[in-house]
């Protein structure tokens, strides 16, 4: 029962019956109680939904019950009513029987994973220590159905964004579909990863242009004259907003063997891990190209 477990619960509840019925979802209203693999206090419980939340792109808003007061979670109800009527023997026909019952408990019930009474095996997801204060997009909010319960108990996350996924993206996107040219926007960090591609042979040209906010860069992409293969076959974000990655310059990661390179922010600039071994400095890798 970790908090891996609960999310991946919810997970595959969404990709299995969620967005089936709700194709339109922008938002997530998850009402969980306050302990356990899901407890309110718990910095993983938030990072994994975080996760979830980049996944599905929903915004995830969950809705702890205080102590105590966990069996009035509606979906809990539905789900395991069959607990709650023989709870003591005594049917919960009103809010003092209910009172009096979460009085008289002393100990803490299991919870279980169940999707409209079905079961499903789940896979134990690896563990992975993160920094949670850097990986969770998080603020307070106030329960619609409840707006004078305690903030702590209430919170949002939404989707991160990421510019270089969102960069590397295009491009991928571009090279599926043949195309010639391919435009996005600009910022510094894309300008020096773009100009890398081109140096080494991976883009046929690129070109800032200074329009809008920030401007835009247009890539032109290489393909082969004549079996028409794009010079780029993966490219692979590495570090995210969530989970950096970083590496020193004596554990440079090896990308093909050597046919492809790893694109690296560094304290001396972006640059290859060629580039970053030779100049004895390592930095974040922010992904592999090949």
């Amino acid at each position: 029962d970790t908090s891996e477990f609960a999310v991946n619960s919810i997970k595959q509840w969404w990709e299995l019956t969620g967005k089936i019925h709700y194709p339109d979802a922008k938002y997530l209203l998850i009402t969980a109680d306050g302990g356990g693999s899901n407890g309110y206090r718990r910095k993983q419980w938030k990072v994994e939904l975080q996760r979830f939340a980049n996944e599905s792109g929903l915004a995830v808003s969950a809705s702890h019950f205080p102590p105590g007061t966990s069996k009035w979670n509606k979906i809990e109800h539905r789900l395991f009513s069959h607990i709650t009527l023989n709870w003591k023997g005594i049917p919960l026909v009103d809010y003092e029987t209910f009172f009096l019952n979460i009085l008289a408990v002393r100990k803490k019930s299991c919870t279980f994973a169940a999707f409209h009474g079905k079961k499903y095996v789940l896979r134990r997801a690896n563990f992975m220590a993160v920094r949670w204060l850097h990986a969770v997009r998080y603020s307070r909010n106030k329960f619609k159905y409840c707006p004078e319960s305690p903030d702590q108990f209430n919170f949002l996350i939404k989707k991160m964004t990421d510019p270089i996924a969102d960069y590397l993206t295009r491009l991928r996107n571009a090279i599926k579909a043949k195309h010639r040219v391919v435009e996005v926007p600009a910022s510094n960090l894309k300008k020096e990863i773009t100009k890398i591609l081109f140096d080494k042979g991976y883009i046929l040209n690129y070109k800032f242009v200074e329009e809008g906010p920030q401007g835009t860069i247009k890539i032109a992409l290489k393909y082969d004259t004549v079996n028409k293969v794009n010079a780029i076959k993966v490219l692979k974000r590495i570090s995210t907003p969530g989970l950096r990655r970083y590496a020193g310059h004596k554990d440079m990661p090896r990308v093909l063997n050597g046919l492809g390179i790893a694109i690296l922010s560094t304290s001396k600039g972006v640059m290859t891990d060629k580039e970053a071994k030779d100049l004895n400095v390592g930095g974040e890798v922010l992904c592999y190209v090949y």
